[in-house]
């Protein structure tokens, strides 16, 4: 060996000329591969390293995606670790997939169709129109006409949209009071004691 050196903690004695030290590691020279891409010798002219593993350089400019390499005019990197194919308006990610968004709208990670008409919003995995409905809980759209969304449930609105919630039921507060945040009862005939409606017997009965 007319010239050695030594690698990692270990001092491996190689031979620069033929041999390369990736990281404690010693790796034949295959050609131009006379640099490291984690323990892996590469050659950074036709290869880009991914995540410590060498892949080959395609035509046009190339990225990472994890371990794998990808064009960027033809494919798109979703979550960090799924590869998709560019196709029409399909330019964006949703969670690890990608969407049109011209016709799609991306909700928590699903793409969903967004034609409903005017301005779209989502709530939780739907799309829906604000100036039509509502979002009851975070979790699903209700018509605010004739519904009322009371602690997370949609329940039904009566007396021309005048409910008012009272823990998860709906009530019309010009006739009867919500009792301890629970239970709406008729002030004609009970009375609210410790939290729960009691009857009254027409005024008889007190708490």
């Amino acid at each position: 060996m007319s010239q050695s050196a030594k690698c990692g903690a270990r001092d491996l004695k190689y031979d620069p000329k033929k041999s390369i030290c990736c990281k404690g590691v010693v790796r034949n020279i295959y050609g131009d591969k006379r640099y490291c891409c984690d323990r892996n010798p590469y050659d950074p002219k036709t290869q880009i390293c991914c995540n410590g593993y060498p892949q080959t350089k395609s035509n046009g400019k190339v990225r990472c995606c994890s371990y794998y390499a990808y064009n960027p005019k033809t494919s798109i990197c979703c979550a960090g670790r799924y590869i998709q194919s560019k196709s029409g308006n399909k330019n964006a990610c949703c969670g690890s997939r990608a969407y049109n968004t011209r016709e799609q709208l991306c909700c928590k990670g699903h793409a969903v169709q967004s034609k409903a008409g005017g301005k779209i919003a989502c709530c939780r995995y739907t799309a829906y129109n604000p100036s039509k409905k509502g979002c009851c809980g975070g979790s699903y759209p209700y018509d605010r006409k004739n519904y009322i969304c009371c602690n997370g449930d949609s329940v039904q609105s009566r007396y021309g949209g005048k409910n008012v919630c009272c823990s998860r039921l709906s009530y019309n507060p010009s006739k009867k009071v919500c009792c301890g945040g629970l239970y709406p009862y008729d002030r004609k005939y009970y009375i609210c004691c410790n939290g729960k409606p009691k009857y009254s017997n027409g005024g008889k009965i007190k708490c």
